[in-house]
């Protein structure tokens, strides 16, 4: 009993001598120097411990790009029923056949050291009757379509399939391939560069206004564009 009563007296004594030391060195230094002191303090043990532990750098690394996946996986999930809904409302709005979204991604670089540039169609709106084509344009390579230079220095084409003869003669025969007649086609421009190309074909003979479709479009790629990018802090 006298023991356990000893014990915590020297218990006593011990905090309070601590606490003592301590008002001592506030006395002393500024309270803001104790603080820069014990940031500093810490700053050094985090510095240590992964010097001496270095896979913790990779293990936080790897928990950071999951997390980052995630989050990104999870607005692609959000936003693809909303780029859905707008290209189908296009597709009603300028009684077209069919609406087309390829997003660009890069590809791997050649031996020089160029990157080569893709294109993925990402969703596609049909009419009736339309068979679907999307298919066949998984990871086309722009450079071997003359036109996709073209597109990005004017923004937007409008015309007979006929038209891109002299332009392009490999996507011509392509939309042909597809039924195509006549077709509208517009770069999506993201905050500091294209994210997409915005395509919409007839198949059949059909009475419409080209500069509305023109405005149409634009309104489209507008939208598409802030659901296709993703925002950065």
């Amino acid at each position: 009993m006298t023991g356990n009563i000893m014990t915590k007296i020297n218990n006593q004594e011990e905090s309070l001598g601590f606490l003592e030391r301590v008002l001592k060195i506030c006395d002393q230094y500024s309270v803001w120097k104790i603080i820069k002191a014990l940031l500093i303090l810490m700053m050094v043990s985090y510095v240590c411990y992964f010097a001496f532990n270095p896979e913790k750098i990779f293990e936080l690394y790897d928990k950071y790009r999951e997390k980052e996946h995630a989050e990104l996986l999870k607005k692609r999930l959000d936003n693809t029923p909303q780029i859905q809904l707008h290209c189908e409302r296009l597709l009603r709005d300028a009684n077209a056949d069919r609406v087309l979204f390829l997003e660009l991604h890069n590809g791997t670089n050649s031996t020089g050291g160029l990157p080569f540039y893709y294109a993925s169609a990402s969703c596609e709106a049909l009419a009736e009757n339309i068979r679907p084509v999307a298919d066949q344009y998984a990871d086309v390579s722009l450079s071997l379509l003359p036109f996709s230079s073209y597109l990005f220095q004017h923004d937007y084409f409008s015309g007979d399939v006929e038209d891109l003869k002299n332009i392009d003669k490999s996507l011509m025969y392509r939309l042909m391939s597809n039924d195509v007649t006549h077709c509208a086609m517009a770069v999506v421009e993201g905050v500091d560069k294209p994210v997409g190309l915005l395509v919409l074909t007839y198949t059949t003979a059909v009475d419409h206004h080209c500069p509305e479709t023109k405005k149409l479009m634009e309104h489209t790629a507008l939208k598409l564009a802030l659901l296709a990018e993703v925002k950065k802090n």
